[in-house]
């Protein structure tokens, strides 16, 4: 795959795998580099670092928030949530089945097709969450779960749940 010239996106940008990733990309020399990580001051960082040692014209676009997360949630942190019906929209956005609707509101959906690059590498670190549990399966038990007061509150539940899939929310 030729970089040189090529739009280039690298999800997680900030992380140990994606800092390492996007200093050999810039080497490169694409026309564009979309970077993406969690937090703003991150890709800013990253932005700094990288922009001064561009050899090439190349454009450097930052974004970020929350890829697994809809549009209007991406900047929210699992904290943050404490109403039950947000905490189970988050849980249907990423593990409901997918429609159209759910699709235009993905954050990683928009960022994109917004950008259309030639070449994506992904350095997000979602690996340990999705490979060593059966999460649909948990989240099927998480909806029929029927929890009395003495248990676990949903809200909590739910935390629990998305903590386990996404430990960096």
């Amino acid at each position: 795959m030729e970089i040189r010239g090529s739009k280039v996106m690298v999800l997680g940008a900030y992380g140990e795998v994606g800092i390492a990733v996007t200093r050999l990309i810039i080497r490169e020399g694409p026309s564009k580099l979309i970077i993406s990580s969690l937090r703003k001051d991150e890709v800013e960082e990253v932005k700094k670092e990288i922009g001064s040692s561009c050899e090439f014209p190349c454009e450097i676009v930052t974004f970020w928030g929350n890829l697994f997360l809809s549009e209007e949630m991406k900047e929210i942190t699992l904290k943050d949530v404490s109403d039950e019906k947000d905490l189970f929209f988050m849980l249907k956005e990423n593990f409901g089945e997918l429609n159209e609707k759910i699709l235009n509101r993905s954050t990683l959906f928009r960022l994109i097709t917004e950008e259309s690059p030639h070449i994506i590498v992904d350095c997000l670190n979602t690996a340990s969450g999705l490979a060593y549990f059966d999460i649909y399966s948990l989240f099927e038990e998480l909806k029929r779960v029927k929890m009395d007061q003495e248990a676990l509150s949903i809200p909590l539940a739910c935390k629990i749940f998305l903590a386990s899939v996404f430990p960096f929310l």
